[in-house]
């Protein structure tokens, strides 16, 4: 592994992202674990009414980039969960960026969660829905912690439309089993709309996402990083026929924080 900026640049310049472009590019590539979560973050905000001050949810935040990006971006308030990540890890993380007063990690399931209900003015999710969010009523036990007129907001990796036909040829060679959970943004705003009090307002693919997912793949790659290869290979050849990004929002409307999830 390279030592910091012996291979990159201090920062990455990406002209969509002006905010996460001021961000050191080896500490992100250090602590990456997928699709560069800053990039994924500011895309994400730029359809979701945060306020500084608010209490956010970061749920399956990994190494809590997102979660520290949130608060010295947009001063919210961010509770960093992750089963996985030790939170004395992603507490030390925090430390480092001064942001202690602003990014409380803990270590928690994404379906037993320790908080009071309607205590969230947000639950955002980058890079991590497909993994636990697919079931019928997760997105209705999640929205019991946002207060009305709160938000749950998830972006990751996706498709452009559910395959109708089979997998086509052309990505058959890269798939992998855990490409499965990936939907397109109509498939969760349908499961979304199911909720009671959840109101999608936003569900689409982000526009050009494959290119800015295989863009920081090459990037790891180019710099000797953990990248991921299969990814690079099937973004490669899909071109974005079928693979995407994709972000879904909801307002919660009508949901009363004293039940139970």
């Amino acid at each position: 592994m390279p030592e910091p900026n012996d291979v990159l640049p201090v920062t990455i310049q990406h002209p969509r992202f002006p905010r996460a472009s001021r961000w050191d590019a080896n500490w992100q590539l250090q602590n990456m674990l997928g699709t560069n979560p800053l990039w994924l973050t500011e895309e994400l905000m730029h359809h979701l009414p945060l306020q500084p001050g608010m209490r956010v949810l970061d749920l399956g935040c990994g190494r809590g980039m997102s979660s520290a990006f949130l608060a010295q971006e947009y001063g919210v308030q961010v509770w960093a969960a992750d089963l996985w990540v030790s939170p004395d890890e992603n507490w030390q993380r925090v430390r480092d960026l001064g942001l202690d007063h602003l990014v409380y990690p803990i270590q928690a399931e994404a379906h037993t969660l320790p908080f009071a209900g309607g205590f969230f003015d947000a639950v955002v999710c980058v890079d991590a829905w497909h993994l636990f969010g697919l079931g019928e009523g997760f997105a209705g036990r999640i929205a019991h912690y946002v207060r009305p007129g709160g938000h749950l907001a998830m972006i990751g990796p996706g498709l452009v439309a559910e395959f109708e036909h089979g997998l086509p040829q052309h990505i058959i060679p890269f798939w992998q089993q855990e490409f499965w959970s990936l939907h397109s943004p109509n498939w969760w705003r349908d499961l979304w709309q199911q909720e009671a009090g959840l109101d999608v307002i936003y569900a689409d693919i982000v526009p050009d996402g494959w290119k800015l997912w295989l863009q920081w793949e090459e990037i790891a790659r180019d710099a000797d990083y953990e990248y991921a290869a299969d990814d690079i290979s099937l973004l490669q050849a899909d071109a974005g026929q079928n693979i995407a990004l994709v972000c879904t929002i909801a307002r919660i409307s009508d949901v009363d924080p004293g039940c139970d999830p």
